[in-house]
């Protein structure tokens, strides 16, 4: 069995259930995650002043299609559920809101941000079937695949071609919002026993902290640039090494 330089084995990944039952799954959480919002405002509109058509289905159809056929990025999926959500419901009762007293709007103001939701919910919930539980399936596709780092805001994301670390900018102008590093950068990824607290920052001042509390981290070194990232337990840091691994040397098929 493979081990990293700290003399952690890797964790072999399983077979998985395979990427058709995945999809098989996870398409019709999709059609609903996008389209429901739309339907949700058609029903909304049956007593408002809603303006709806079968015009705003555009919206969710490109969308949809949009990531199903550049699925190597379905980590985005649920934020674009809600930006949908949000143009297909949120801003069609401004209208309603401007002209009706604001008490009388409340039920379906309630209604919208429900249906808004709803939509971002069951985005998730496709993306989760996709890349959970993490496997050989998913690893030997060009699907994403996301880890959140416990109790902070960062996110690792494994793409076919590329590490990148998001979710970094912060509220001064001029922060950087992620750090990537393709596959032929990266030296090395390890699992590491940190027995320490430390604090990081990716680029200087322009992104917000990494905290790594003592316990297990994974570390990615790159050619220019060194990430410490914290994992939930041991088990998870040695299943990131192990899908990293995977990833950076093979060639995706799908």
């Amino acid at each position: 069995m493979p081990a990293t330089p700290a003399g952690k084995p890797v964790v072999p990944l399983p077979d998985g259930p395979g990427l058709t039952p995945r999809w098989v799954v996870a398409v019709p959480l999709m059609v609903l995650a996008a389209f429901g919002p739309w339907v949700g405002a058609l029903v909304l509109a049956t007593w408002t002043d809603l303006a709806t058509g079968w015009q705003q289905a555009i919206l969710p159809a490109a969308v949809t299609a949009g990531f199903l056929l550049w699925r190597n990025r379905m980590t985005s999926w649920p934020t674009a559920c809600f930006v949908v959500a949000l143009f297909t419901v949120g801003l069609g009762l401004l209208v309603p809101l401007a002209v009706d007293d604001l008490s009388g709007s409340l039920p379906d103001i309630a209604f919208g941000v429900a249906i808004i939701w709803l939509g971002y919910e069951v985005g998730r919930l496709a993306e989760y079937v996709l890349s959970r539980p993490v496997a050989a399936d998913v690893v030997g596709s060009r699907l994403e695949i996301s880890f959140r780092l416990p109790g902070q805001r960062p996110r690792l994301r494994v793409q076919d071609a590329r590490l990148v670390l998001d979710r970094l900018g912060g509220l001064r102008q001029g922060s950087t919002s992620r750090v990537v590093i393709p596959w032929r950068a990266l030296v090395d990824v390890r699992v590491e026993d940190q027995r320490e607290d430390t604090t990081w920052t990716p680029v200087g001042r322009r992104t917000r902290s990494v905290e790594v509390p003592a316990g297990p981290a994974v570390r990615i070194e790159g050619r220019d640039q060194t990430w410490l990232l914290p994992a939930a337990s041991d088990l998870v840091a040695r299943n990131i090494v192990a899908v990293i691994t995977a990833r950076a040397h093979i060639r995706p098929l799908r």
